[in-house]
């Protein structure tokens, strides 16, 4: 039987998205820090392992906490082990020998759910050595490095689980500012100008006293998101590739106002629920409270569809 290992940060942007995976009998879901509770521990293993710590003086010894990563072992199973680029400090060429080592036969996926003009430093040739696959879910970043494109997933929480007691608004907005902040603002104030009753959450930003500053959990996000008519999603500079916001959208029937302009070319597009733009202007804002209703299948964004292209891959 086939074995797959996600190692995810223990977050609600992660683990949500990811939920369905247990429902899956052959899938586990793994901290991606350390497998261990010990508070001791694991900050002993931030300070060996810190970027900050390491640029000044390289820390040796790293092979101690290997055994830490994952140490479960099920006789016959042919191993997935799957990373993302919230871990690419244990994506080394010495715990890649260490897996093959353990677990004869593994196979080491990396999967990049940011742009790579995101990342602070960025070593192709590490990444390439330690991986066996590597995918991402920007098809420009696959092209340009020769990676495997793969959209990210997502998985939708029961109606009941998401139940609040929040206000309702039209248009509702969550990220950290970027480099769009002062596209961010505009359509801000031109909602408000418009009557488009707005909810915008920006952590970093200290201006506007009516933007929300604090810093919201991830299932928090999903409740307000409820009682929302239409998401606002503004893509970093260069990206394309489809975000949890529109993920978010088409998993809870929302409206997507969104600044990717190549999500016309997706097999979901519809005019009637997304609305392209490049800055303010081209925003029709009565198109946001317009009663229209549209259900969409998202299944082959589900995480089962990951676990499946995985195994068509390795020829499995």
């Amino acid at each position: 039987m086939d074995k797959f290992v996600f190692f995810l940060p223990n977050t609600d942007y992660y683990r949500i998205p990811y939920n369905d995976l247990n429902k899956e009998q052959n899938a586990e879901i793994v901290d991606a820090l350390l497998d261990s509770s010990s508070m001791v521990i694991r900050m002993l293993y931030l300070f060996h392992m810190s970027d900050r710590i390491n640029s000044i003086i390289r820390l040796p010894l790293k092979k101690i906490w290997f055994n830490l990563y994952y140490k479960k072992k099920y006789d016959g199973n042919n191993f997935f082990f799957v990373f993302f680029d919230a871990q690419l400090r244990k994506c080394t060429i010495e715990y890649r020998e260490y897996l093959k080592k353990h677990y004869p036969g593994c196979h080491i996926i990396l999967f990049l759910t940011d742009i790579v003009a995101s990342f602070k430093s960025f070593d192709l040739e590490k990444i390439e050595q330690f991986s066996d696959l590597v995918l991402t879910y920007e098809a420009k970043d696959a092209a340009t490095y020769g990676f495997k494109y793969y959209p990210d997933v997502y998985s939708k929480l029961a109606s009941e689980t998401l139940d609040s007691e929040y206000e309702e608004c039209d248009l509702l907005f969550a990220g950290y500012k970027k480099n769009r902040m002062d596209l961010i603002l505009d359509i801000y104030s031109e909602a408000k100008k418009n009557n488009v009753k707005c909810k915008f959450v920006v952590p970093d930003y200290q201006g506007d006293e009516s933007i929300i500053k604090q810093r919201i959990q991830y299932i928090e996000y999903l409740k307000q998101l409820q009682k929302a008519k239409c998401i606002l999603e503004i893509e970093q500079e260069g990206a394309t590739g489809y975000t949890l916001r529109t993920l978010e959208a088409l998993a809870y029937n929302k409206k997507l106002l969104t600044t990717n302009t190549n999500i016309v070319n997706a097999s979901f597009y519809d005019e009637d629920f997304i609305q392209i733009i490049k800055n303010v202007s081209d925003i029709d804002f009565s198109w946001i409270n317009m009663d229209k209703m549209k259900k969409t299948d998202i299944s082959s964004y589900e995480p089962c569809k990951l676990v499946e292209f995985l195994k068509n891959e390795f020829n499995e």
